[in-house]
């Protein structure tokens, strides 16, 4: 030491004091591992109290949920058509026109609102016209502002139930007013061709034929340019009054017998014939 100098001797200290402090930290440590594996009664106690009142959370199992719900099954093309017929069916009304000779015309009638009708004929007003619909008879006016040769159809207003010659009102049951169900027509524009179509018949309970729609055919009259539709399926004179229809059920045209042939005028223009 007497041969140390003055900053030796202070490095020195300084390391002593390090080494002490260490060494006082090492045994701190070991007293304090020994010590903590000896828990007093008293804690011991305690924490059984706690696991007894408080018990350890257990994990529940995930459950997994089926579906239960039924998938709904997405309608074919077929349960789409027999819906479109379906749903046009009670549109149709016999017309009936009785002539000068006595002679009894049944004309096809589509509703186009509850108590109007779309007649494929140039029908003359008179009042041997009546309407038969649901098993019961009504009188019926024509419109004459439609009823001329020039017009695809005839405008039939339906009215009051008739009666017949024999029937008392102690024995008959009153008849209803009519209630004609009205077609939905497709909407403005969309015709095209390609398109598939059902032609419906109200007789016997509904007839059918499918097809597309081959041509729609630009007609002019004077300055009056129209338009008309004209099936894969021949159309015939009897085919007349038959609803053109879309697979869901709206209606794209109505046959008429024209002159220059047998086609389908559109919804369009039986709408504009209506106003």
């Amino acid at each position: 030491m007497e041969h140390l100098t003055k900053s030796q001797v202070i490095f020195l200290s300084v390391f002593l004091s390090f080494v002490t402090a260490l060494a006082g930290s090492v045994v701190t440590t070991a007293l304090l591992a020994k010590q903590s594996s000896q828990v007093s009664p008293i804690i011991q106690t305690v924490n059984r109290v706690i696991e007894r009142v408080i018990p350890a959370p257990t994990p529940e199992p995930s459950v997994i949920k089926e579906d239960t719900t039924t998938p709904q099954e997405q309608p074919n093309a077929e349960d789409m058509i027999v819906s479109a017929i379906e749903r046009n069916l009670k549109s149709f009304a016999d017309v009936n026109v009785k002539d000068s000779d006595g002679n009894v015309s049944i004309l096809r009638g589509v509703a186009l609102t509850p108590t109007t009708l779309a007649v494929p004929a140039a029908v003359e007003d008179s009042p041997s016209v009546t309407v038969t619909y649901g098993g019961f008879s009504y009188s019926a006016k024509v419109s004459t502002a439609t009823s001329t040769k020039d017009t695809p159809f005839a405008i039939v207003m339906v009215g009051d139930p008739l009666r017949s010659a024999t029937s008392t009102a102690s024995t008959t049951p009153p008849v209803p007013p009519i209630h004609l169900t009205p077609v939905i027509f497709t909407k403005s524009g969309s015709l095209k061709v390609g398109q598939a179509l059902i032609v419906l018949g109200g007789e016997n309970g509904g007839t059918a034929d499918y097809g597309i729609i081959s041509a729609l055919i630009e007609k002019k009259v004077g300055e009056i340019t129209f338009q008309r539709i004209k099936a894969s399926i021949p159309f015939t004179v009897n085919d007349a009054g038959k609803l053109v229809i879309s697979p869901v059920g709206d209606v794209m045209g109505i046959v008429a017998n024209e002159e220059g042939g047998i086609l389908a005028v559109p919804a369009d223009e039986i709408q504009a014939m209506m106003k």
